[in-house]
């Protein structure tokens, strides 16, 4: 017997974008242990608690989703008028799906800083767009029923409007300035690297960015629904599994490239950085090679 009110666009979206959301959920759990069992060992201990703090605010964005389910399916089960309300989980969610985009966005910033030779135009542009994303979806989801999400319409586009510019900056200026960069070395060493790098991170912008966008538009013509569900929730995954799909491509990276490639000093006037080192952001190689040039080869430890 088919339900008194339609349910397709409010529980039936919902439950669509939980179960794509939670099987990448999967996918960014395997890469954490990935990460931790055989790429962290070079990496410092602020990118361990880094990947760590993300990882657990992925786990706890899963759970939000998991409570808002479980309150209008069991909790309030047959209760048609507990539709009308948001509720706290819901609400909750959306924030922390923002913590991690800036989380993810303000590590590329940093990693922008480094590649620019501490140029702070870019990174502080980032930063700007990002925090701004996180206050207008603080100011958007003040609401107590779906029905007042009609006059909070502009806070949610604006809070989408700056995710899609932050995430588009992000990788045009990973472009240009590893192009610049790869002009100072040899353009055969860099290439492979160059290639394989800038392919992970225009695929995980690519899909942000669609997927912010579908976000939005699902939003707009449907903001007392929960269509957007789908996208929005799928949209919160992309984060943390492309970071650590980004992190784990390292280790495959060196694996493939030749040796004069893979390894680089940390310092010195003799630096010759990877492209690894120029992608990754590390501040040492590329400060040196700028001031000093390339000459020789040396081993050294990871670039993140």
């Amino acid at each position: 017997m088919p339900s008194l009110v339609p349910l397709d666009n409010l529980l039936g979206a919902a439950f669509i974008g939980i179960m794509i959301s939670t099987a990448i959920y999967g996918i960014t759990c395997l890469q954490g242990y990935i990460y931790y069992s055989e790429n962290s060992s070079g990496d410092n201990q602020h990118l361990k608690i880094f990947v760590g703090a993300l990882i657990a605010l992925d786990t706890f964005h899963v759970m939000l989703l998991g409570i808002f389910y479980y309150h209008y399916t069991v909790t309030n089960f047959g209760d048609y008028v507990q539709l009308l309300d948001s509720t706290w989980s819901l609400l909750a969610q959306v924030i922390v799906e923002d913590v991690i985009a800036l989380m993810v966005q303000f590590f590329f910033a940093y990693r922008i800083y480094h590649l620019s030779e501490k140029n702070m135009l870019v990174p502080t542009a980032v930063c700007i767009l990002s925090i701004g994303q996180l206050g207008f979806t603080v100011v958007a989801v003040n609401v107590k029923e779906f029905k007042e999400s009609e006059a909070m319409k502009p806070w949610t586009i604006s809070g989408m409007a700056s995710s899609v510019a932050c995430d588009v900056i992000i990788t045009i200026s990973m472009i240009y300035y590893l192009w610049s960069q790869k002009q100072q070395g040899n353009e055969s060493d860099y290439q492979q690297a160059d290639a394989l790098l800038a392919k992970y991170r225009h695929v995980a912008c690519f899909l942000t960015t669609v997927f912010a966008i579908a976000t939005s538009i699902t939003f707009v013509t449907n903001e007392t629904s929960l269509v957007y569900g789908p996208f929005f929730f799928v949209l919160s995954r992309m984060y943390a599994c492309s970071f650590l799909a980004l992190l784990n491509t390292r280790h495959h990276l060196r694996e493939n490239l030749n040796t004069d490639v893979e390894l680089y000093p940390n310092s010195g006037p003799n630096a010759y950085p990877s492209a690894i080192a120029f992608a990754s952001g590390d501040s040492s190689t590329i400060g040196d090679y700028a001031k000093h040039g390339s000459q020789d080869n040396a081993k050294a430890p990871n670039a993140y």
